[in-house]
């Protein structure tokens, strides 16, 4: 109700003609908006009857005083008409964008704060808006032009303006562009800044922080690993026949281009070998079993952990292929770190993937799915054990098989050494020591029995 009186006063207001004095001061001298406190107009007339209104104050300034009163009591209802007049008066003025916007979300109405914010940012461009960067940045942000949001924090960070509170806005704007070397800058000055006690984080801001420094200044890695199991296929690798242990071997080395990145999105380009050290007598092992992948794999969604991978299977053993590879993979992780204020909690993976070799015409498919609770085993001063017990289900399918599908459930134990951590990165590298018993539930037994993995992750 007092919104539309304020609206009602000012369209009234507004409908006088400049010329007509003695009509305003009794609307002024009214009590129709009691919070703007406007004096009366000084009259002066001459001997022709001939009236001049001369105001003590500017009218501008008088709304705006009223504007601010009111948006520090949180009268949004009346906020809102005031600064919609103001900006009618002076529509390059960010302040005036501000209070408006300010108004629109203090009454809920996000769609018309996003709106106005557009409208602001179209205004204000190329004028005085009297906003500094950090402020435009968040118009930008309100308008949801992450663009925008990033290069008016850039130009922040160039005049040293972000104040510790934004720090961590400025760094998720940069990430939304790509730029991953600005928002490592920003999420290791938010943590200088707690360092320093000037802003205050809660240990699971530093450990999201700490993670997310350590992913977004990642520019290459390498992993190994051993597998050793009755037989069953390694996602796109070797396989060896059905029902006798195997024991085969992976290595990779991979370099993500900081060029690349996206929102949450990388491109990777990798090498990878793969052996079998043991396996079947009618299987081949060792030197003629050696196979060289070289391939490029993206994450194309920031939100989900989908992966698409195209690789040239290079023949380097005599018992090897040369063949193109295509598959995709998806995974999602729950609490792999863990709380940091607890030692104990639950954890869950899924990992699937399938694929596809065009020469030979052959598919493939595999996934995991492991869920139980993990303990935080206090190691070094670099790093923690995690010990992590679970149940496991498992399957996979290949066409190239006479039995082309097995499947497998059992328990299993993970120990895991978390690896390169220090104050700005939580560990950014882990070795793995995984064993698992799994029965057989359908198709072919080579997915059950005994499962052993040792892996190294750089």
């Amino acid at each position: 109700a007092q919104g539309e009186q304020t609206r009602a006063w000012l369209q009234q207001w507004q409908n006088l003609p400049a010329s007509d004095a003695a009509a305003r001061q009794p609307l002024l001298q009214g009590t129709a908006l009691p919070a703007l406190k406007m004096p009366v107009p000084d009259l002066a007339c001459n001997a022709d009857e001939v009236c001049v209104a001369r105001y003590a104050f500017d009218i501008e300034s008088g709304l705006a005083n009223a504007a601010y009163a009111a948006a520090q009591a949180k009268q949004w209802a009346q906020v809102q008409p005031l600064a919609e007049t103001l900006l009618k008066l002076q529509p390059a003025k960010g302040a005036y964008w501000q209070l408006l916007i300010a108004a629109q979300q203090g009454l809920g109405q996000g769609e018309a704060a996003r709106s106005s914010a557009q409208q602001a940012l179209q205004a204000l461009q190329g004028q005085e808006s009297g906003l500094a960067p950090v402020q435009l940045a968040q118009l930008a942000h309100t308008a949801g032009d992450k663009q925008a949001e990033a290069q008016f924090y850039s130009a922040a960070e160039q005049a040293r303006s972000i104040p510790p509170q934004q720090l961590e806005d400025a760094a998720y704007a940069a990430e939304h562009v790509g730029d991953a070397p600005a928002a490592v800058r920003r999420h290791v000055a938010a943590l200088d800044s707690a360092d320093a006690g000037q802003i205050e984080l809660s240990d699971k801001q530093r450990q999201d922080l700490r993670l997310a420094v350590g992913d977004l200044d990642r520019e290459w890695g390498s992993s190994a690993g051993l597998f050793s199991s009755r037989g069953s296929t390694l996602p796109g690798g070797q396989s060896s026949a059905s029902g006798y242990r195997s024991v085969q071997t992976v290595g990779e080395v991979y370099w993500r281009p900081q060029a690349l990145r996206g929102d949450g999105t990388f491109v990777d380009l990798y090498g990878r070998y793969m052996g079998n050290l043991r396996a079947a007598p009618q299987d081949a092992r060792g030197a003629e079993s050696s196979q060289l992948a070289l391939g490029v794999r993206a994450k194309p969604f920031g939100d989900h952990n989908f992966i698409v991978a195209a690789e040239r299977w290079v023949k380097l053993g005599d018992a090897s292929r040369d063949d193109w590879l295509l598959r995709a993979a998806y995974s999602y992780t729950k609490d792999m770190y863990g709380p940091v204020n607890r030692d104990r909690w639950m954890t869950g993976d899924l990992y699937l993937e399938a694929g596809r070799y065009l020469h030979a015409r052959e598919n493939y498919a595999t996934g995991e799915l492991r869920y139980g609770p993990q303990w935080r085993l206090k190691g070094s001063d670099t790093g923690d054990w995690g010990l992590w017990g679970y149940g496991v289900a498992a399957a996979e399918y290949n066409s190239s098989y006479r039995r082309t599908s097995a499947s497998s459930a059992g328990v299993g134990v993970s120990l895991r050494r978390w690896l390169r951590e220090d104050r700005t990165h939580a560990g950014r590298s882990w070795v793995d020591f995984t064993l698992q018993y799994r029965v057989h539930l359908g198709g072919d037994d080579r997915a059950s029995g005994l499962v052993a993995r040792a892996s190294w992750f750089y």
